[in-house]
């Protein structure tokens, strides 16, 4: 097969994980003509790389191939993505640091390069909880960029999982950080013919015989929306009954999340609304492509093996 349709035909294997037939191929190619030169050609090196990754069956292997595919193309975001990810992957956090501000020393900063690199390495330093490099690489961003679906979904993603680090976690994930506070979200601006008064958001913390306890927040701030006052919530079963829209309270389940509105100082002026506990998948929120626990996997095999 020639070089230029094998290069196509390993990036159509690429999209599939298909890393055993890809390296089949490339094997073949080489040793077809074992003067062929890999180390000169970028795209033979990552290649190379992500199958050998994919399968993490030599991570030593692996990682020079990245090396060497970021060397021959420094500037190239896509080949540093897979490389710092193989590091942060592997634990070896302060090295793709290293390489990430090394690369970001070159880069040029298009837009591709936010779009590729940023969202990658976000990605999987979300799926991993390591929020606070997360965090930096997201402030980074232009403020032009951070309105992409994407950006806003990682975003999104991002803080939900602050405010549960922080045991402030008041919101179901399929309402958008940025909306936290313009609600009430369920409950209707006006009821008993006046408008809401105050409104907390809240999670289901436990269940304990005829109680919930929750987790709740008010008083947030428009402009900051990790700015709010958090407090313990307590609802008694027949309060919840009278007060609660469309459900009841021994169909309640701890992490459950819900909006109390009042329409008055007067208690009695309450609606209470449980937000759906169907699983919110986005869209827009990018997948990552290699097993993040690929290694682990692989060690747990040899060792029952």
């Amino acid at each position: 097969m020639e070089r230029d349709k094998l290069i196509v035909h390993c990036r159509t294997l690429q999209a599939t994980n298909n890393f055993l037939e890809m390296r089949r191929l490339l094997e073949e190619y080489f040793l077809e003509d074992p003067e062929r030169e890999t180390s000169k050609n970028a795209e033979f090196c990552f290649l190379n790389a992500f199958c050998i990754d994919g399968l993490a069956v030599n991570r030593e292997l692996a990682e020079g191939y990245y090396r060497l595919a970021t060397l021959v193309e420094p500037k190239n975001p896509e080949y540093m993505a897979y490389l710092v990810c193989f590091l942060i992957t592997l634990g070896r956090i302060k090295e793709a640091k290293l390489e990430w501000e090394k690369y970001m020393s070159l880069s040029d900063k298009k837009r591709s390069v936010f779009m590729i690199l940023h969202t990658k390495v976000m990605t999987l330093l979300l799926h991993r909880a390591q929020l606070d490099w997360a965090r930096e690489i997201f402030e980074t961003v232009p403020e032009e960029i951070k309105k992409e679906k994407t950006f806003l979904s990682l975003k999104n993603m991002l803080y939900a999982l602050l405010a549960a680090q922080r045991e402030m976690c008041v919101f179901p994930i399929n309402i958008h950080c940025d909306d936290w506070w313009k609600g009430p979200h369920l409950a209707p601006k006006m009821k008993y013919d006046r408008e809401y008064y105050s409104w907390y958001a809240g999670q289901i913390c436990r269940i304990e015989g005829n109680t919930a306890y929750l987790i709740a927040g008010t008083n947030g701030d428009l402009l900051d929306f990790m700015k709010f006052e958090v407090c313990s919530y307590q609802i008694a079963r027949p309060y919840f009954n009278d007060h609660a829209v469309d459900f009841k309270f021994e169909d309640l389940i701890e992490g459950m999340f819900m909006e109390i509105v009042f329409y008055g100082t007067n208690e009695s002026l309450c609606s209470i609304h449980v937000h759906s506990d169907v699983p919110f998948v986005d869209p827009d929120l990018p997948k990552m492509d290699l097993d993040p626990v690929r290694y682990l996997r692989a060690n747990s095999d040899r060792s029952l093996n």
